[in-house]
């Protein structure tokens, strides 16, 4: 364990670079710049049972052999095309993976966009915030209203 939650700092980076891929840099920033990485270490320590800690750990470790077995690399040490060729396989559950893996993948992808969205970079940079939308008309004459709604 270390100070950014349960991965290690070899799980980060491998987390890093997938939450990249779902959540790339565009005109904004991504997954990396939001931090997405760190935030779901630490909700893996703190929100997550040790069963389902395991779980993820293992949908992670699984990634990294695939691709050894593949390219004699790691996830983080091959092309981006590679890359996403066996997140592809990993979500439709194919070649080395099964409905198990396409589970994790799916929960992956649903910590990354949690992650992000109630990040600030995308809280205020990805999403448009408009406090009252349509702004507040504090003086309106109830005539210009028309009739009052009932619950």
């Amino acid at each position: 364990k270390n100070s950014q939650g349960l991965l290690t700092k070899t799980q980060i980076l491998l987390l890093s670079q997938i939450g990249e891929i779902i959540i790339p840099t565009t005109e904004t920033p991504g997954a990396i710049g939001a931090g997405v990485h760190t935030s779901i270490s630490h909700l893996l320590q703190h929100c997550f049972s040790r069963e389902e800690q395991q779980v993820f750990i293992a949908g992670l470790a699984k990634i990294d052999q695939t691709s050894k077995k593949r390219w004699r690399k790691t996830f983080v040490n091959i092309a981006l095309k590679k890359q996403q060729s066996l997140l592809t396989d990993m979500e439709k559950a194919q070649a080395e993976f099964d409905l198990n893996d396409r589970v994790f993948f799916k929960q992956l992808k649903g910590l990354v966009l949690f992650g992000y969205y109630t990040s600030e970079i995308g809280a205020t940079q990805e999403l448009a915030y408009l406090a009252i939308p349509g702004g507040y008309k504090g003086d309106v004459k109830f005539n210009a209203l028309g009739k009052a709604w009932a619950l």
